[in-house]
């Protein structure tokens, strides 16, 4: 599976001076970064994306600290501690949080410094790149559609001297997701069928496993004897008894031949839904068979899911 991959997408804010503090110290420039990810919904943790922050000051700035703070767009209006990403029909959530973990509120710009904002000291003069960071966190096990998925907010800042604004401004902030088609299987019991004594028209007991995915998928199983219960599971295909998987009691007829499983049976299947969870039995059914002589017989099955794209 691919590791989250990131981008950063540099955009200069444009700010304005306040003369109502008087301040050694001048902004000359903001600039944040835009972030782009990979989010796979099964994956159980993610690793957060770093937005960082540059700034460039002159003057005596010790006495003075930067305020952030982040607001809607009209384009991304939602309020609160979590960003909505949407995409056509779907939505996935996320937060932008500090280095510390401090989570940045989205507030409408009126009261957006409000209550204790993220607040980091300026030093001398210069470029300044260990200032605020941010980073975009998202939450894991949110099960999407795959396809783009976009968020648009401001990033709204401000220099304070003696708790006087200096320079106020703001910035766009762009987020992109792409989510990743992604599947998984899980058995949910012994993976070991027994038939018992074997006869023509047998069903062996069942197992059950648990198909995830985010996307129509296909199984794919393949056999080490050809679908044939062989004796001590070393003997020859011919000399064996066939048989047939089922699912769901529905038998498992489709036959291809898929790379580097040879002659393999598969079945189709619909995306789960938002559960993005499938429960499945599976079972084997004995076909007519005759001339073979008594003995313990076997067969090794492999499954594989594969997403449908």
């Amino acid at each position: 599976m691919k590791k989250s991959l990131m981008f950063l997408l540099a955009i200069l804010a444009s700010f304005s001076s306040a003369a109502a503090a008087n301040s050694p110290c001048s902004l000359r420039s903001f600039t944040v970064t835009g972030v782009s990810a990979v989010y796979d919904p099964l994956e159980n943790n993610f690793i957060p994306v770093p937005i960082s922050i540059r700034l460039q000051t002159n003057g005596d700035c010790r006495r003075d600290a930067i305020q952030l703070a982040l607001a809607p767009t009209s384009s991304t209006p939602q309020t609160g501690p979590q960003v909505v990403l949407t995409a056509a029909g779907d939505h996935i959530l996320g937060t932008i949080e500090t280095s510390g973990g401090a989570v940045l509120q989205v507030k409408n710009s009126a009261s957006a410094f409000s209550n204790n904002p993220i607040t980091s000291p300026l030093g001398s003069s210069g470029m300044q790149t260990s200032g605020p960071s941010l980073q975009l966190v998202l939450t894991p096990g949110q099960i999407s559609i795959p396809g783009s998925y976009g968020a648009l907010l401001n990033v709204l800042y401000r220099v304070v001297h003696d708790d006087a604004v200096v320079t106020s401004g703001s910035a766009p902030l762009v987020i992109s997701v792409a989510v990743k088609p992604s599947v998984r299987l899980a058995a949910t019991s012994n993976l070991h069928l027994d038939v018992g004594e074997i006869k023509p028209g047998k069903t062996s007991d069942t197992v059950s496993f648990d198909a995830y995915s985010n996307v129509d998928y296909e199984l794919i199983l393949s056999s080490d004897n050809d679908f044939t219960l062989v004796r001590d599971g070393r003997g020859s295909p011919h000399d064996g008894t066939p048989y047939e998987p089922e699912i769901g009691n529905v038998a498992i007829t489709s036959s291809a031949t898929v790379p580097g499983h040879g002659q393999a049976r598969r079945i189709q299947f619909s995306a789960p839904g938002h559960s993005g969870r499938s429960h499945q039995t599976f079972s084997i059914r004995i076909l007519p068979f005759s001339g073979v002589p008594a003995g313990n017989y076997s067969d090794l099955m492999t499954m594989e899911i594969r997403a449908r794209i």
